[in-house]
């Protein structure tokens, strides 16, 4: 049965045929292996071309936590303002959500590199896999 969004993996890229002795003689048993595409996709060149921008990556950037309306300083964590006043548990909590931001944001920045990296790497596999079905001039057609 043909599946138009089946992705084509190019079939098998290492088959292997094993035998062994079996009751009734010599048993025979195939094994695939990895598929063409993700042998492809396993040996593209690493980096990515300059510009490569086909793969979107839908996960939303972390916004920052909103800053007090009023100018403050912090040493070590600690807010210049007393423990009693108001403002000193709000920028307490500022500081420890613009921390919060700041690890978010930069796992999601590896998050959109790794999803664009294995992107690209497919990309480029499927590109393979399509090049082998287009004629070149130096073919035969028997």
């Amino acid at each position: 049965m043909n599946n138009d969004n089946q992705i084509n993996d190019g079939g098998p890229a290492f088959p292997t045929l094993d035998g062994r002795d079996g009751p009734n003689g010599p048993e025979y048993f195939s094994h695939d292996g990895m598929s063409l595409r993700d042998w492809f996709a396993g040996n593209c060149p690493l980096e990515r071309p300059h510009g490569w921008d086909d793969a979107e990556f839908h996960e939303a950037e972390p916004t920052p936590p909103k800053s007090p309306e009023y100018s403050f300083s912090a040493n070590n964590g600690i807010p210049n303002f007393p423990e009693g006043d108001p403002r000193h548990a709000e920028v307490k909590q500022y500081l420890f959500d613009q921390k919060k931001y700041e690890q978010d944001r930069r796992s999601w920045v590896i998050r959109k590199e790794l999803y664009l990296d294995v992107a690209w790497r497919f990309a480029y596999a499927d590109a393979m896999l399509a090049a082998r079905k287009e004629p070149t001039d130096d073919a035969t057609n028997e």
